[in-house]
Order: C-alpha cells, then structure tokens, then sequence
C-alpha cells in the first residue's frame, strides 16, 4: 500500500535519507538528535484506498519525537516515533485518545486510510483529539526511525510439506538468527523494543505535546502496551480502554473448541450441525500424514506454483481462518474440510502458498520489535503437548512459534507472569469477542480482577476480528469506545452483552 501523507519539507528528507539507508545494505543510526527533541508540522491526513477512486483528507498534524532506544544505557542512539494528531470536532474534547495497535509489530499508521477507518476517525474525533503513533521499531520506514524490518522473509520451501511445528519453529529460528544478526552488526540495542519502552515512549509524547492526561486505548498486542502504560504512569490516565485483551495464559485450545461448535452447529449464529466434521478432518490429516499432495497454485504475484501440503499444512490454516475470519462466516470452514475430503485442496493451497513465501501479515510484517515483544507474553520454551481428546486437539499450537529461548533470550525482558501487574483503580473498559480464538474471552474475564473500576462488554458471536464487513457502516468497537470516553460516568462492575 502507498503512503498518502504530506510531509513537511524538512521531516521529509530527513525520513527519505533515512529509509534508503535501511533499504540499501545496513540501517543507518539516525543523526545525532537530542531526546525529546519534537517535530510538528500542519498537514492533512489522506485516506486511500488501493485499487479505487476512494480519497478523503482531514487537518492534522504531523511530527516525530525522539527517545533513547534504550532508557536504561546512557549512552543510548536516538530513536524517531513517527506519530498523526487527528484534531477533534468537538465543542469541549475530551482527554486525547491515543490508540495502540496490536500484532505486535504492526505499523499503525498505515491501516488508518481505508473508508471504513475514516468512518473511525470521524466518531473518535467527535470526542477527543485523536493520537495515531507507531511503535518504536514497527512503522514504516518512511514514517519511523528506525524500522526493524527483517532483511530477509521468513520463507519455507514450497516442495517440503509441513507436517509437524516443530518444521516450522526450526524454520523460524534460523530465519530470527540472520534479522538479529543483521541488526546487531548495524549497532541497534535490542533490548529497548519492548513493553515497557513502548509505554515509556507514549509518556515522553504525552508530556512532549503538553498534555496533562490521556485517554489511552489499546486492542490486542496493544492492550498489554496500554496495559503497561497504565502502570507506570496511573496519573497521566483519564480512561483505559483494552480489547482483545492478551493474557498471560491463553487457556483452553479455543481453536480445538471453535471447530467442535462447528461440529455441533450453533442456532444462534445460524451455524447448522456438521456430524461428519471430525471424522472428516481425521481422514485428512491422516491420508496426508501417510502421502502429501502436490497442488498447482498461485502465488501471492499471480505466479503458477506448485505447493506439496503436509497435515500441518491444512491444520495452520484452518486454525488461523478462526482468527481472521468473522463468526459470520465461519461455515466456510466446514466447506473446505468437505471439499479436502473429496481430494480438492484448492482453498489450503493458496493460503499455505503465502505463508510459505513469508508473504502473510500475521508473520508481524517481517518486523523484529514485534517479534520480541510476542516473546514476552509466550512461554520460553515450547509447552508439552497434552494428550488428545479428539481430532480437535490437533490445533494444539497452529500459530507461529518463536525461538524466545536462546537467540532472542538475552534481548527480552523476562515473560510476562500474572504477578507482574498490579491494580490500576481508574474508569477501564475491557471488551472480547464472545468466540476469540486469538484472546479468548477467558483471558479477558481473568484480568478484570486488576481493575475495580472496570466496565465489561461482550460482543456476541464475535471473534478477533469485532468488525464485520457484513455491516460496513458500524464498526462495534469504535462505538463502544467512543462512548466511553464520552461519557461523564460509567457504572462499574458491570458485563454487558453487545448483540449489535
């Protein structure tokens, strides 16, 4: 996606100077610049989208602070956190909201110009100056210095079948070897993309633009930001809000349970029983366990390809439709479970294809400060399998697994354990999808316990993903949100089920 942002002149070679280097052989350190030091510019924010005539602006302001990559080493390089102020529409603003994305490691900035994040902006703006800012490491490299793009994708043979995690991890460990290295050798300190550091740079922002406290939202990765940010700085919080909120523990195999509410139907979702779901799945799995397929394809480009599939292959990518797709459309699933039974393989292919070519965004866009930060909230060392209930327990561990132990170890901060946090005694919102596979809604409930003055929603039959482009004008979240910070008094204590 092309960047549609002005720059001011003088931010603008700055950046470009800066994003060549990274792209042409080592990142460069950005010039000496004192910590602090802050850029505001007058500007528009432009919303695009590829591949339409859809083209909207709104006055803005844009600029770039300066910190140390690493607080803790005086002698610490500067570091540039590229950020928008989208100013508010209304009579008496509230606090400012600043949102935190999650991935972690996903660029910020970049997934606010579509329509329907216009729409968006329009109802968070109509209450607060609105805060959009990319964490350190992960935005672009026009908007962010430094980008900790890794050099190389995380890719995987087309000819040699998934079969197992452990294919995958061992996969992922080399890749993570040659970005570290690559890094190191161009002088980075590792040790500042974290958490804490993050959060850390949302304050220096906070005080650098004169603010005296903020609205801070978080969703997803983004909420253990807000989260950390609510701890270290409680005086600077008007209102917490956190979505998709990322546990320590991410319970029970939700995927194994998303795939046996398939099988049992779901009258509310208008989800019809599937008996044969399992056996199905289990005849699948063990004719490919015993023979992988060839399948000609697609790649990503357009490309003819042809992609051997292995079980674990067709494991991943179910497991990963529950994250990205809706509720809504969640029978696709069983469909293609009965379409792989009949030998047509022609919905897995594409999808291993780009997983493959290191070409899917859930890889955290290639981006290394991502990468870390998921090692925070992960067990160093894989978890033993447990013992297997039904086909269904296969998903045991479908998502992408990081080698946190050894090569990243002595960069990130110890795992994240319950004990680490403390109560935070300010208004907060926590919000889940009913049936989030990514953060199950477990997890959500669990961490109430830390804030007593906490409202609870619940959005039925939701998953990860709470918006539905089934409904394109109203994006559920955004509304809740809005609300909440709008509001002059919450009432506590309470969960409420949010239908529509």
């Amino acid at each position: 996606m092309k960047h549609a942002y002005m720059l001011g002149a003088a931010l603008a070679a700055m950046l470009c100077t800066t994003a060549v280097g990274a792209a042409q052989g080592k990142p460069r350190r950005p010039a000496s610049v004192k910590p602090q030091t802050l850029t505001l510019y007058d500007s528009a924010f432009v919303g695009r989208q590829e591949g339409s005539a859809y083209m909207n602006r709104l006055p803005a302001k844009r600029g770039m602070l300066f910190v140390p990559e690493n607080r803790a080493d005086p002698r610490s390089a500067t570091i540039g956190i590229g950020f928008w102020i989208i100013p508010s529409t209304a009579s008496r603003p509230k606090a400012p909201i600043v949102y935190v994305i999650g991935g972690p490691g996903h660029a910020n900035i970049d997934t606010w110009i579509t329509p329907q994040k216009f729409r968006d902006l329009e109802v968070l703006r109509a209450v607060a100056d609105v805060i959009l800012f990319d964490q350190r490491g992960s935005g672009s490299p026009s908007a962010s210095i430094p980008s900790l793009h890794c050099p190389e994708p995380f890719a995987f043979p087309l000819d040699q079948p998934w079969t197992k995690i452990e294919q995958v991890r061992s996969g992922m460990t080399d890749g993570i070897r040659r970005c570290v290295d690559y890094y190191r050798a161009s002088g980075r300190d590792l040790r500042g993309y974290d958490y804490a550091q993050s959060a850390d740079d949302v304050d220096d922002l906070r005080k650098a633009l004169g603010y005296s406290k903020i609205n801070i939202w978080g969703f997803s990765a983004g909420s253990s930001i807000a989260r950390f940010y609510a701890e270290r700085h409680p005086q600077a919080v008007e209102r917490l809000a956190i979505g998709g909120v990322q546990g320590v523990d991410d319970g029970e195999q939700s995927v194994a349970k998303a795939f046996r509410m398939l099988q049992a139907g779901d009258a509310v979702e208008g989800i019809p029983p599937t008996p044969q779901l399992g056996s199905d799945l289990d005849a699948i799995l063990r004719k490919l366990d015993a023979a992988p397929v060839d399948v000609d394809t697609t790649a990503p480009d357009g490309t003819p390809v042809t992609v051997r599939l292995g079980s674990y292959d067709v494991l991943h990518q179910l497991g990963w439709a529950t994250t990205e797709l809706p509720v809504s459309r969640w029978s696709e699933l069983t469909g293609a479970i009965a379409q792989m039974a009949k030998g047509d393989f022609s919905w897995v292919a594409p999808r291993a294809t780009m997983w493959r070519l290191g070409q899917h965004r859930s890889l955290i866009e290639g981006k290394l400060s991502g990468i870390m930060q998921q090692c925070a909230f992960r067990p160093l060392t894989p978890v033993a399998a447990r013992p297997a209930k039904d086909v269904f327990d296969r998903f045991e561990d479908f998502t992408m697994s990081f080698p946190c132990e050894g090569i990243l170890r002595p960069y990130v901060r110890k795992p994240i354990q319950d004990s680490d946090w403390h109560v935070f005694t300010g208004d907060t919102l926590i919000y889940n999808g009913e049936r989030d596979v990514q953060t199950p809604l477990d997890g959500a409930m669990a961490v109430r316990r830390f804030y007593p003055r906490a409202q609870m929603l619940v959005f039925v039959g939701k998953s990860h993903n709470i918006y539905d482009p089934a409904q394109p004008q109203v994006n559920l979240q955004v509304r809740e949100v809005a609300r909440f910070f709008a509001a002059d008094n919450i009432e506590a204590g309470q969960v409420v089920r949010i239908a529509k």
